[in-house]
């Protein structure tokens, strides 16, 4: 399948929504402490939570994936996916993932799962190459480890996690939610003194 480069933005989506997450809670803070010095600590509490709700689930999905059994399946097949991330100024934006059809045996059942990750963001990338470059290891007939849920086997994965850059994201804002968070618990005690 081909699929023409994507014409995208400086930031992935989840950096955008971080900074304006930031830049949101920031304006709040101010505008509470212009109006009601005493309470701005309740907008800093409130990022912070925002940012630990955000990158927690996440992580966790995770963290639970790569927890799952795993056995052996063999590819049945390998492409390159797309998603719209955003439109901004009337310009599609991509992300590219990659899809891998394998099948494997669950004791005497024969399964099949077309999940290269938990999410197609864990892996996506706005270069198509990227994305490629994970497919061409995975040819017809290649046999892979997977994690398998093991409550639902059609959840089988071949790479529980997510990518490098996926996780920093996520690992920054979990830093900056515990940050923020503590900050916010603290500030009543430091105005006081």
């Amino acid at each position: 399948m081909a699929i023409a480069a994507p014409s995208h933005g400086r930031f992935p989506g989840e950096v955008r929504f971080i900074a304006v997450l930031i830049l949101g809670a920031t304006l709040l803070a101010g505008a509470l402490g212009f109006q009601l010095r005493q309470y701005q600590w309740i907008a800093l509490y409130a990022m912070g939570v925002a940012l630990l709700a955000y990158a927690l689930p996440l992580l966790r999905r995770h963290w639970v994936a790569a927890k799952w059994p795993q056995t052996q399946a063999t590819v049945v097949s390998a492409c390159v996916d797309r998603f719209r991330t955003s439109s901004e100024d009337e310009k599609t934006q991509w992300e590219y993932f990659p899809v891998v059809k394998f099948d494997f045996q669950l004791g005497s059942i024969a399964c099949q799962s077309q999940r290269y990750s938990t999410s197609p963001a864990d892996f996506s990338s706005a270069r198509w190459g990227d994305a490629q470059g994970i497919v061409r290891s995975l040819q017809p007939g290649t046999v892979i480890d997977v994690h398998v849920c093991p409550t639902d086997p059609q959840w089988a994965v071949a790479r529980a996690g997510a990518a490098w850059r996926r996780r920093s994201h996520l690992y920054a804002a979990l830093l900056a939610g515990v940050v923020v968070t503590a900050i916010a618990v603290c500030l009543p005690w430091l105005m006081v003194a």
